[in-house]
């Protein structure tokens, strides 16, 4: 999927505005019926750095409420999910 921001940002070769976000699974998943993203573009305002839209994990936790989820360059906790990669802070899965 991707993430269009409100504003560009820095980049080596483009200045970016936009993120790539990735959806992956582990082992055996059930998948529902229909696609659970409408579009596969999604335009949101820029937050804080590597904060993403809530749009995505509400997304995420109305089709799958009770499965395992993990975000990655998280900036924050967020119930039922485990969150890695803020430098300032550790996370810890609730």
């Amino acid at each position: 999927m991707i993430w269009v921001k409100s504003r560009i940002a820095t980049g080596y070769w483009a200045r970016n505005r936009h993120e790539i976000l990735i959806i992956a699974k582990r082992g055996k998943f059930l998948w529902p019926g229909t696609a659970p993203f409408p579009d596969s573009v999604v335009e949101a305002p820029t937050r804080e750095h590597s904060r993403k839209p809530e749009y995505f994990q509400d997304r995420v936790d109305a089709v799958w409420p009770d499965h395992r989820k993990l975000e990655m360059f998280a900036r924050r906790a967020r119930k039922g999910w485990a969150a890695w990669g803020n430098q300032q802070k550790k996370f810890e899965a609730v």
